[in-house]
């Protein structure tokens, strides 16, 4: 039996905690293979072993204190629909197991659908319609979306200035105390009114931590909600308590105040810092243009929905528009910017052949651009998706802080039942002896250690994606950090992987160079062999004139021999000649053979033209990029399948000491599990599909972006540019992101090592221990951040 997957938006998650909490009920329920929730994105993805309907998992998500998130769309029923054909589609929309509720409009015209947001989408809807034969209009797009939102940060952001208003009084309580005028403020803030206020705090500003603790608790399990609704509660009963019987004249209701607020600010934050991640999908998914000129037959245009865009289509792209959508270019030239998606500064020129990505801006020109590429199988769709599965999937470290947080909580709680037990037994009373066991609760809420590396891995990702880095996985962002052997493969990574001429020998007085360009170049027109495309290239880049060919004829791995206006000629290797009869005398070209010779036949003579010298260049950047990981303290070797000349000529001009050349992919992987057994932890560079079993073989794949899609999808970090400096650049961030994480760990730790032992013996007030965790929190946070400034080249 297969299984069924499926993925949605959650909303109602305060910390990571909440994320852990959802994830282990929604294991527990019937038919769930695995569960993963993310709380960065707020999204649940289970693995089930038939599939379910969708309100039933609402309800596993409801009856563990979340809502799965839902949007309704209404849609315009034609006019001619009969009320049986209307009930046909109302049944079959029911039975579909995307949706959750359709209703009809009284006077029969809208049709409103409610669906699980990221688990479908409208087109569902239209063809479900289509199938029947209804043709449904959208309407106003007023999505009803419950989940996170601006609205909801914003709301979040009016609870904690209305609960920091509501504390200011017994701020400024505690400030009067200290300088001797606490009868004066007594009489303007008295202890009822102190107690009304602080109530309405916690009852309604810290009403969610109720409903998180009521969860956790009949989940047979305590997080952080649970101790501060114990402290903060037992506080402000305690001094209801003593107004009621009049036994004490001082209360503690700014105890109850201070843990409400300051945990509320520490939730905002951390939700502000996880709403960053939402924000860089929302900007990618922007990027995508709306609407596309289809070109019709007959060279008129008319516009379409980007979704409505199919594999095959003609759209036209006018200067100053996004590019629509994944596909080559096969009529005009412009150049393109694509700094949004691969980073890069400068716009590329892109002409007939070239290949354009949907949502990079066409600057001038105007192009006819041929669709390759749709729905998720685009470029724009491929990088929301790794930006998903990065956040999805937990490093290693991960399970160790679920651990430690889920032993940690109810040792708090035993930790204060002692203290208050201790106290008790000491004498002092029973007032000291609870706000003692109340300090433990608050000091010991687990935010900060809860924070500690998803705020870390997130900054991390941003910072990398900024660069130009795309990191699939976090665990390969915590192995990246401590590879000491890189292999990269030559084409297309230390090399552009397009040949070009670098040199022309001309043997004739008669023809010039640019002269056996236009003659290569008429011979080549129409091939699509890498050779020939580097002549073609040439011969466009010094504007020659180039002449149609007739009597064309292939000889494969040899050349080409065709008839121009001047006669009959032959360009391709040595071998070509000879099979012609003709041996070529390689000293007529100072004794370099060159790859491709050009030759004119004269009747049974052969007048030898000259000689063109073709190379893969060299990267730019890859010399120093080598230098750089060998700064790192990485060793580093070539794997090509390419000649032993060529990979030589490359591992010279790189500086690579070690080299293997003619390494098809068995051989790849052999010499990556060698390399493993010597004890390396091996990164591999590449880009092709002769690559992929190698990068997945590694320990970390790096995928080149201009890369083929079984490369990128072999590897954990692609790099958006092709630029091999980026995989030093990736190293260091991983590096930089780790000592993030231990940082945060050790504060966080040390924090409750050394606050909990003060705060039970009776050193931290109630809200003198609220005011640390807070801070405790916002250190972890701030410095995870402070990775955003971090220079890293």
């Amino acid at each position: 039996m297969g299984t069924n997957t499926i993925s949605f938006h959650v909303s109602g998650m305060s910390c990571s905690a909440c994320a852990t909490r959802l994830e282990k009920s929604l294991q527990k329920s019937e038919n769930v293979i695995s569960a993963s929730v993310n709380f960065a994105l707020e999204t649940a993805n289970l693995e089930l072993h038939k599939i379910t309907p969708l309100k039933k998992i609402q309800k596993w998500v409801r009856d563990a204190g979340f809502e799965v998130v839902t949007e309704t769309h209404q849609f315009a029923l034609p006019k001619e629909c009969s009320q049986g054909e209307i009930n046909s589609l109302m049944d079959a929309l029911r039975d579909s197991q995307e949706i959750i509720d359709v209703s009809l409009s009284s006077s029969n015209s809208r049709l409103k659908v409610v669906y699980i947001s990221h688990a479908t989408s409208k087109n569902l809807i239209l063809d479900i319609a289509h199938g029947k034969g209804i043709h449904l209009g959208l309407l106003d797009d007023s999505d009803n979306k419950t989940g996170i939102s601006v609205n909801i940060l914003r709301n979040e952001f009016i609870k904690v200035i209305s609960a920091v208003i509501l504390t200011l009084p017994f701020y400024l309580m505690m400030l009067f105390n200290h300088v001797g005028l606490q009868d004066l403020w007594s009489g303007l803030f008295p202890p009822l009114l102190q107690g009304v206020v602080a109530t309405f705090i916690l009852v309604v500003l810290g009403a969610g931590f109720f409903k998180g603790s009521y969860f956790a608790l009949r989940q047979a399990s305590a997080n952080m909600e649970v101790l501060v609704v114990l402290g903060s509660s037992t506080a402000c009963l305690f001094s209801w308590y003593q107004i009621i019987t009049g036994e004490q004249t001082s209360h503690y209701f700014e105890t109850t105040a201070f843990i409400i607020t300051f945990v509320l600010i520490g939730k905002y934050l951390e939700n502000r810092t996880k709403s960053k991640v939402a924000d860089a999908i929302t900007d990618l998914m922007a990027l995508q243009p709306e609407e596309a000129l289809l070109v019709m037959d007959g060279g008129h245009t008319r516009s379409l929905p980007a979704s409505e865009i199919q594999v095959g289509d003609v759209l036209l792209c006018q200067a100053g528009q996004k590019i629509p959508v994944d596909g080559e270019v096969i009529k005009g030239s412009a150049e393109v910017d694509e700094a949004m998606i691969s980073g890069e500064s400068l716009p590329i020129l892109k002409n007939i052949g070239s290949k354009v990505i949907a949502g990079s801006i066409n600057c001038d020109g105007l192009i006819h651009i041929k669709a390759e590429a749709i729905g998720e199988e685009a470029t724009l769709a491929r990088l929301i998706r790794f930006i998903e599965e990065a956040h999805s999937r937990k490093a290693r470290i991960y399970p160790l802080v679920d651990k430690v947080s889920n032993i940690f909580v109810p040792a708090v709680l035993v930790l204060s039942l002692v203290s208050l037990t201790f106290w008790l037994f000491s004498g002092v009373g029973f007032e000291l002896a609870l706000i003692n066991a109340v300090s433990v609760l608050v000091i010991a809420c687990p935010c900060a250690l809860g924070l500690a590396t998803p705020t870390a891995i997130m900054a991390g990702t941003s910072l990398a994606a900024r660069k130009g880095i795309l990191i699939r996985d976090s665990e390969m962002l915590q192995k990246a950090r401590s590879l000491t052997y890189l292999v990269f493969d030559k084409t297309g990574t230390l090399t552009t992987g397009q040949p070009k001429i670098d040199k022309i020998y001309p043997l004739s007085p008669d023809h010039d160079s640019n002269q056996m360009i236009a003659l290569a170049a008429s011979l080549q027109q129409g091939s699509s062999h890498p050779i020939a495309k580097a002549i073609i290239n040439e011969a466009q880049k010094l504007e020659c004139s180039i002449e149609p060919v007739d009597k064309f004829q292939n000889h494969v791995g040899l050349g080409v021999e065709g008839e121009l206006s001047n006669g009959k000629y032959l360009l391709g290797s040595s071998n070509l000649f000879t099979k012609f009869g003709f041996e070529v005398d390689t000293k007529q070209f100072n004794d370099t053979e060159p790859q491709v010779i050009l030759g004119k036949l004269e009747q049974d003579k052969l007048n030898l033209l000259g000689g063109f010298s073709i190379h893969d260049e060299v990267r730019s950047q890859s010399s120093e990029a080598i230098q750089l990981l060998k700064d790192e303290g990485l060793e580093v070797m070539i794997l090509s399948g390419d000649s032993e000349g060529a990979v030589g000529k490359v591992a010279d001009l790189t500086g690579i000491k070690h080299y293997m050349a003619k390494a098809d992919p068995v051989a790849k992987i052999h010499e990556i599990k060698e390399l493993t057994d010597q004890g390396h932890l091996v990164g591999m560079v590449g880009d092709g599909i002769n690559d992929s079993p190698a990068l997945a073989h590694a320990h970390v794949g790096f995928a080149m972006g201009s890369g083929t899609d079984v490369a990128m999808n072999s590897s954990g970090i692609i790099l958006m540019r092709s630029d091999p400096g980026l995989v030093a650049m990736a190293i260091r961030v991983s590096r930089l992101t780790f000592r993030k994480i231990k940082q945060n760990l050790f504060w966080a730790f040390i924090y409750n090592v050394v606050a909990l032992p003060l705060a039970a013996l009776g050193f931290l007030n109630p809200g003198l221990a609220a005011g640390a965790m807070a801070l405790s929190s916002l250190s972890v946070v701030s410095n995870s951040l402070l990775l955003k400034f971090s220079r890293v080249r």
